[in-house]
Parts: structure tokens; C-alpha cells; sequence
């Protein structure tokens, strides 16, 4: 099997599904603005997939659920507290605080290979 034939068919396969994504959440979300997409979609999924570790497809599955668990778990307790009046976004600041963790004990990843 080809490694350049398997690489090309992630990337489309990852640009198929990003595709398919973009038109179902349009079709859920109700108020579309500059910049929804980005902040609600682009930049967890760079969160998660630097957290995996960029050279390793495991990796970004599990920083994605990494990224899905401390997002549900930072809302829950915002909302439980009823911090939010005073903390800005926490559930994107929370998943800031671990992408900063993670990258000073291992800056490849948890699942990446060094350079």
C-alpha cells in the first residue's frame, strides 16, 4: 500500500467530512455570523488534534474526546455555580487551560513522536 495513496485519501476523506459537517451544523444553528464556524468547530478541532499530537490520527481521536470532556465538565460546573456572569467563555478557557498543561509536560502531543 502506498503511504503517498493513503495520505492524499485521509486528507480527502477529512476535507469530505469537514464538507459534511459545515452543511449539517448550518442546518442546526439558526444565527450564522463572521466567525461561527471558527470558533465553534475550526478551533476545538485544533485543540484536539494538537493535543493528540499531530503526527498520530489515535492521538486526535482521543484529544477530541479529551476536548469533548472538559468542555461538558467545565459548562456543567459554570453553570451549577453560576460563575458565568463572571467568567468569560469558560468552557473554551477551560479547554485553553489543558491545551497549555499538556503542551509544557509533552509540547509533541500526547500521542506524538518528537521532532
Amino acid at each position: 500500500v502506498s503511504p503517498k495513496a493513503m495520505s492524499s485519501l485521509a486528507w480527502a476523506a477529512a476535507g469530505a467530512f469537514g464538507a459534511l459537517a459545515g452543511v449539517l451544523g448550518a442546518g442546526v444553528f439558526t444565527q450564522l455570523t463572521p466567525g461561527f464556524m471558527t470558533a465553534t468547530f475550526l478551533v476545538p478541532g485544533l485543540v484536539a488534534a494538537v493535543l493528540g499530537g499531530l503526527t498520530s490520527m489515535v492521538g486526535a481521536v482521543v484529544g477530541g474526546l479529551i476536548v469533548g470532556v472538559v468542555f461538558a465538565l467545565s459548562n456543567t460546573v459554570v453553570l451549577e455555580y453560576g460563575w458565568n456572569r463572571i467568567i468569560p467563555g469558560p468552557p473554551f478557557m477551560a479547554v485553553f487551560v489543558v491545551l497549555v498543561i499538556v503542551l509544557i509536560v509533552r509540547p509533541q502531543g500526547l500521542f506524538g513522536k518528537a521532532a
